[in-house]
């Protein structure tokens, strides 16, 4: 996941020297598709605690859940770069 961190700010930073604001499809479609197999790696590697018996309020999440939700949102979504 750090490694994809790094690779995709590198390109950003790349993409906005030469005043590029967005990713070609296939680039943006590589990155997520990357993404989307580690957190699906994590997800496998913890999972979720399981249900047990009913009580009230909320379920746990996962130790993954949390952090890769976040960054997903991110990730996922085709907005051009902050300006």
């Amino acid at each position: 996941m750090k490694d994809l961190s790094v690779e995709i700010k590198a390109r950003v930073d790349t993409a906005w020297d030469q005043a590029d604001t967005r990713f070609d499809a296939a680039v943006h479609a590589a990155f997520v598709a990357r993404y989307q197999a580690i957190v699906a790696a994590g997800y496998a590697a913890n999972p979720p605690p399981d249900a047990g018996p009913k009580t009230r309020g909320r379920s746990k999440q996962g130790k993954a859940r949390p952090a890769t939700f976040s960054i997903g949102c991110a990730v996922t979504s085709r907005r051009s770069w902050p300006s």
